[in-house]
């Protein structure tokens, strides 16, 4: 994305490499005290959320001051564009019809802080990127496991902290199923079960067997921690993606799924009682509360936007509420997907760039699946249950999620393009 003349290149070029580096630690601190202490919906900033916000502008902003320099020519792909688009659009028009409306200030403050998340590929992406530049062209490093094991590794701390709220380490807090609910904790789950198959049906050897088990005992406690607050979705995922990767494998190589195939059969096998015992949990939520009112909540949003053409282009601003059906017509600021929360609150300009920024990333997804559909199925249904389903959207994990999407699937094309040369 950066771009410069014959004199600067050269320059510049080194200039970058060296400054990733070195700064990378920041964004590495940023992530260790968000998983350690942090929270995806604080009630109130606290020292936590001051100490992730200068680690990550200590990261970000030499990134932003280089495409300043002279000789210096920036050039924005079209996801890039939208969600610049998105970015100042979002921070103009819903914030003004939110005052003008006159909602309260420490709601709006709220709402602006998760819309930033949404964007925060913006300035993640690219010092991220460049920290996986290497002066040698030859080199043919994929980061996709670095990104997935630095990104998981928040969500392994977070499924601590619900499983262990009492270790010394971490700040006790009251909404710790919240941590529960994040998109890097199912995506953690997903991943190290499709991962873990993915190592036996590779190759058995003493090593890969190994390394299946840590992954299937480390995978156990994520989905553990999802069920102290008994979700349904991530466990429907884990369903379809196990089938999928069968599939997929069967499709492939069919002799090499024998082993995981068995593996997987003695594991249901064991845990068959505690599988009984957690279907009949979910289908029992079911029944008491069915689709948690996803569509009637869609419905209510629809009737208040169209009451009037402004309404409808430009939403009801930053800091509204609505009676949620969801949550037994109570007046909340927020809604369960992501799609009805920004049509709601930006009107349909900003569901439009909201849905352009989102089909970008199912491409870089549907690429992806080519040659790592463990990979990208792990990450389309942790970008999907959030958009749809869950209101997870508005937390730094989402943005985390987001930007780890563009930097695995950016690996994987360069990657492909490397060994096609």
């Amino acid at each position: 994305m950066l771009c410069c003349n014959a004199q600067s290149k050269n320059d510049v070029s080194s200039f970058v490499k060296i400054l990733s580096k070195k700064r990378f630690v920041f964004f590495v601190g940023a992530l260790l005290v968000y998983a350690l202490w942090g929270s995806p919906t604080p009630d109130s900033p606290s020292w936590v959320e001051l100490a992730i916000a200068v680690c990550l502008f200590c990261f970000v902003f030499p990134f932003l001051t280089i495409r300043f320099l002279p000789g210096v020519r920036y050039s924005m792909p079209f996801w890039h564009l939208s969600l610049w688009i998105l970015l100042v659009y979002g921070l103009l028009i819903p914030l003004i019809v939110g005052v003008y409306h006159g909602n309260e200030i420490k709601v709006i403050i709220r709402d602006l802080v998760g819309f930033l998340f949404l964007c925060l590929p913006l300035f993640l992406y690219d010092p991220l990127k460049q920290f996986c530049v290497r002066s040698s062209e030859s080199d043919r490093a994929d980061y996709s496991f670095f990104f997935m094991a630095l990104f998981i590794g928040v969500g392994f701390f977070f499924a601590c902290r619900v499983m262990m709220p009492d270790f010394p380490v971490f700040i006790k807090k009251t909404e710790l199923l919240y941590l529960a609910n994040s998109p890097l904790v199912m995506v953690g789950g997903l991943y190290l079960v499709g991962f873990s198959g993915l190592l036996l049906y590779q190759r058995v050897s003493c090593r890969h067997i190994f390394f299946a088990m840590v992954c299937t005992g480390v995978a156990v406690l994520f989905w553990l921690a999802m069920l102290q607050d008994m979700q349904r979705a991530p466990f429907l995922a884990l369903c379809f993606c196990i089938v999928a990767w069968v599939v997929i494998g069967v499709l492939r190589a069919p002799y090499r799924v024998i082993v995981p195939l068995c593996c997987l059969l003695l594991i249901a096998v064991c845990m068959f009682d505690y599988g009984v015992d957690v279907m009949t949990r979910i289908e029992n939520k079911t029944i008491n509360v069915g689709l948690n009112m996803r569509l009637p909540e869609f419905e209510a949003i629809w009737d208040i936007v169209t009451l009037s053409w402004t309404g409808f282009l430009f939403g009801q601003g930053w800091g509204s509420s609505f009676a949620s059906p969801a949550v037994g017509d109570l007046y909340v600021s927020f809604s369960h997907s992501l799609l009805s929360y920004m049509l709601f609150k930006t009107g349909i300009v900003g569901f439009v760039l909201t849905i352009l920024f989102l089909w970008h990333l199912l491409n870089c997804l549907f690429v992806l699946f080519g040659n790592k559909p463990v990979l990208a199925l792990s990450l389309f249904w942790s970008l999907v249950i959030p958009v749809f389903f869950y209101a997870s959207y508005k937390s730094l994990d989402f943005g985390l999620l987001l930007t780890l999407i563009l930097c695995v699937s950016n690996c994987s094309i360069d990657q492909k393009k490397k060994e096609v040369s």
